[in-house]
């Protein structure tokens, strides 16, 4: 079992090959956080303190140590856009556009970063089962009474239908004379309170996901076409927003594309913290 100060001289190391040249502007502390299913690494600034949490199952020899390299290079990419330190913000998304990913390229993480992905792709799921058995029964119930919760929400009276999606879907690939054939098909998101986008893709099953939020009608069309085309576009010219926007603009969506950020930045995060409340009620009559 990999220590505390086995993790700090992983940092240290990370530190000096790779972010040398940043200047910490504030006091970083490492160390291991809970057992996580999804999530390897976060990055926090508590008190002034940039607080770096490592998935404590990474703590285990078995896990090559390319992996934990590669989950402290991904937080000290944050780190160095100003997400969770006093650095400068760089970007409106911490994600958006692959930007963690090009700054541990260019920092010589590249090859580190491809060995972990394919390590966590090809072993994380029969590890984690393996390590915490106990954990995966309590979720597989939670999701069990999540997903039946949503079945029932769903099937209320006057819900949009992934058919009605689909239905946009060819509206809007027509408008944006789109000859590229999704290489996805749509399901409903499972949602839970985590989930705060209105979509997720999932590559490795082929799957785009709406969040089930988006077949209440309340939430207008430009909103659902938004998330349709932009999922869409991005399969055609690649994950530059900069890209994705002057697309649709070029297509005629600049109406939708207004009024659907305008809506997720104002009305989304109170609608969708207020209603999921309401489905998850629904687990009392299950």
């Amino acid at each position: 079992m990999r220590s505390n100060e086995w993790l700090e001289q992983r940092f240290q190391l990370v530190l000096r090959r790779h972010f040398y040249d940043v200047n910490l502007v504030n006091p970083v502390d490492v160390s291991y956080g809970i057992r996580a299913r999804r999530r390897l690494g976060s990055i926090a600034l508590v008190d002034g303190r940039s607080i770096i949490r490592v998935n404590r199952l990474l703590a285990e020899d078995t896990v090559p140590t390319f992996v934990v390299d590669a989950t402290i290079g991904h937080e000290m990419a944050h780190y160095t856009h100003g997400f969770g330190s006093t650095l400068p913000r760089k970007y409106r998304h911490a994600h958006r556009g692959a930007v963690v990913d090009t700054e541990m390229d260019n920092r010589g993480m590249h090859d580190i970063r491809l060995q972990a992905n394919a390590w966590v792709k090809e072993s994380w799921g029969t590890f984690y089962i393996d390590e915490c058995g106990d954990l995966s029964a309590k979720k597989q119930r939670r999701d069990s009474l999540r997903k039946l919760c949503w079945e029932r929400w769903l099937a209320q009276c006057d819900r949009r239908s992934i058919e009605e999606i689909e239905e946009r879907q060819a509206v809007i690939m027509r408008q944006l004379k789109s000859t590229t054939a999704p290489a996805y098909r749509i399901d409903w998101l499972v949602a839970g309170p985590r989930h705060t986008a209105l979509s997720y893709f999932y590559d490795s099953e082929g799957v785009l996901r709406f969040h089930g939020l988006l077949a209440d009608r309340r939430i207008s069309d430009s909103v659902v076409d938004f998330e349709v085309a932009y999922w869409q576009v991005r399969q055609v010219v690649g994950a530059d927003w900069s890209r994705i926007r002057t697309f649709m603009l070029h297509h005629g969506l600049e109406s939708t594309l207004v009024e659907a950020i305008a809506w997720r930045q104002r009305v989304w995060n109170v609608f969708r913290k207020r209603n999921v409340d309401e489905v998850f009620q629904i687990a009392e009559q299950c």
